[in-house]
C-alpha cells in the first residue's frame, strides 16, 4: 500500500458528470494528493490538508475519522506501507 493510501479522497463516479467535470475532478484529487504528500513530509500543516477537503464538500472531522479508521485497519493487518520513510523517523 503506498503511504498517502489513507489520506486520499475517493473519485466522484456520478453519471451527472460531463468530460469537462471529470477532468476537473481529476485536477482537484491530483492537487488534494500533492497536499497530502507535503503534510506527511512536514512541509505544509494540517490545516490545508483539511481546507483542501472542506473544497470537495467533506466534513473534516469525518475526513480525520476515515483516516485513522484506514490506518488501524493497516496496522491491524500488518500491512506493508511502500515509502514508509516519508513517515518513520530515520534510524542511525
Amino acid at each position: 500500500m503506498d503511504v498517502l493510501e489513507p489520506f486520499l479522497l475517493d473519485f466522484n463516479s456520478s453519471s451527472e458528470l460531463n468530460k469537462s467535470d471529470i477532468e476537473q475532478e481529476i485536477i482537484r484529487l491530483d492537487e488534494q494528493r500533492k497536499i497530502a504528500l507535503a503534510l506527511l513530509k512536514g512541509e505544509v500543516p494540517l490545516e490545508v490538508l483539511l481546507d483542501c477537503v472542506a473544497d470537495f464538500k467533506i466534513d473534516a472531522y469525518e475526513y480525520l475519522d476515515l483516516v485513522e479508521e484506514v490506518i488501524d485497519s493497516v496496522i491491524d493487518n500488518q500491512t506493508v506501507i511502500d515509502d514508509a520513510s516519508l513517515i518513520l523517523p530515520s534510524l542511525p
